[in-house]
This record gives structure tokens, sequence and C-alpha cells, in this order.
């Protein structure tokens, strides 16, 4: 049962970060904001190995969250190479 409510404030949080990344990403690039986010992204990571004997719709909202996080951390840094290779 806490994996379960864990799992659904793991979800809200990336959407969260989710929409920061959207509307404006100034919040995301700070200190702060990394620490949030790469912690979201562990904690994600994890949650998917605790539900390791369970088949639920929560670990597939676990897995796919944490999928969807990393995805878009990898585009952003994507994005910075990019912008910061430009003369």
């Amino acid at each position: 049962m806490i994996l379960n409510t864990l799992t659904i404030i793991l979800g809200f949080f990336q959407l969260t970060i989710l929409t920061f990344w959207l509307i404006d990403w100034q919040p995301l690039y700070s200190r702060y904001g990394l620490w949030a986010w790469a912690l979201g992204i562990l904690l994600n990571g994890l949650l998917p190995f605790l539900y390791r004997n369970k088949h639920s719709r929560f670990r597939k909202l676990a897995f796919l969250s944490a999928s969807c996080s990393l995805a878009l951390a990898l585009l952003t840094l994507l994005i910075d190479y990019t912008v910061n290779s430009m003369p």
C-alpha cells in the first residue's frame, strides 16, 4: 500500500517537472531544480525493482514515469549541448 501511494506521488511529481519543463524551464535549471529532478529520477528508477514480484498497474506506472523522466533528461542534455556548441 505504501509503494502504491509513493508511486502516485512520484508520478505527480514527474508531471510537475514536465509542466515546468514545457512552460518555464529556468527553475528546473537551477541547483535545487536539478537536485529535485535527479532525486525524482532515482526514486522512480528504484520503484520498478521494488515491485519485481508484483504485476500491477502501479509497477507499469512507475516504469513509465521513470522512462519518461530519463528521456526528458536526455533530451534536455541534447538541447543544452546543441545550444552551447553554437557560435
